[in-house]
């Protein structure tokens, strides 16, 4: 991964989000489980989806939210809810709601 880029291209849709590169293959976006400090942009995360798609070895995006904040727009933006049973095993399933896009 090229972490340098990964870094500004995270920053630039929130400071408040963190990723991991589980299973190899798979980019986990952790969004804070207070759901006031995302400072959502959309156009920067759509920026952060293709960069992904284009620059990361990954598969897929796992986007790991507090299961009482979930939100459905992630929904149009592609994700869709991951089944429990799915999440890769650093995951806490019963804390967190895990939404997958797929590349």
């Amino acid at each position: 991964l090229n972490i340098k880029n990964e870094i500004i291209i995270f920053s630039e849709v929130s400071s408040e989000w963190c990723c991991h590169l589980v299973d190899g293959n798979t980019l986990a976006i952790f969004l804070p489980f207070d759901q006031s400090t995302w400072n959502l942009s959309k156009g920067a995360f759509v920026s952060l989806l293709e960069f992904c798609e284009d620059n990361l070895p990954i598969k897929r995006i796992l986007l790991c939210l507090n299961k009482i904040n979930v939100v459905s727009c992630f929904k149009y933006l592609g994700f869709s809810p991951l089944h429990p049973h799915l999440y890769p095993s650093c995951i806490d399933s019963q804390g967190v709601f895990v939404m997958v896009y797929s590349m």
